[in-house]
């Protein structure tokens, strides 16, 4: 959840030392992806990793949970807040990595032809 997701990807490839992707990735007008990613946070605050005695934003690899736990408890929140109106990008432009092809996946581009990029979440 990002308005800039080849930067965001760039900063964790950089922070994890290796090259990242991203398998989903929902759109919304940023002050509404970041109500859910407050709620995200609180429910996943158990698994929380831990570098120098500080949480990160990132799920401990000493926890359970797997990729598509998040993401099904990330798509159980959009539908129980579906005011927030997120919406997933099509599965033609994951994974996301930044590569050249992918790069008019950006704010301007999904907001000015938002069918093109995005799917309707289910059931919202």
């Amino acid at each position: 959840m990002t308005d800039v997701p080849g930067s965001r990807v760039r900063k964790y490839s950089t922070a994890s030392g290796g090259e990242q992707e991203f398998c989903k990735l929902w759109y919304s007008p940023t002050y509404k992806a970041e109500v859910l990613e407050e709620i995200l946070k609180e429910r996943v605050s158990s698994v929380t990793h831990k570098i120098n005695g500080e949480f990160v934003e990132w799920i401990s690899p000493d926890s359970n949970m797997v990729v598509e736990e998040l993401t099904s408890l990330i798509e159980e929140v959009i539908q129980e807040f579906s005011k927030l109106d997120l919406r997933s990008v099509k599965s033609e432009y994951l994974p996301f990595n930044d590569s050249e092809w992918q790069k008019e996946i950006n704010h301007e581009d999904i907001d000015y032809n938002p069918n093109k990029f995005l799917d309707k979440i289910d059931n919202i």
